[in-house]
């Protein structure tokens, strides 16, 4: 399984289908490598981003909760 984290397009650059490119070449990669599967998360509040994801040529969509353990010390 291939985890994809924190995919991103500079914000002069978006609009021009380089972000649906490079998941396609991504996914392409996986594929090519024997990967079965591959992932990235979305935060259910950045409508940006699932907007984004829900364009491109994903196989499904699954709703997650995640729970964070936060520390003081950044070490």
């Amino acid at each position: 399984m291939a985890y994809l984290y924190d995919v991103g397009i500079s914000p002069e650059f978006q609009g021009q289908g380089l972000g649906k490119a490079l998941m396609a070449a991504v996914c392409q990669y996986c594929r090519e490598n024997g990967f079965e599967d591959a992932y990235v998360e979305a935060e259910s509040d950045d409508t940006a981003a699932v907007n984004f994801y829900r364009k491109t040529k994903s196989s499904r969509e699954m709703n997650a909760i995640h729970f964070t353990y936060t520390f003081g010390n950044k070490n």
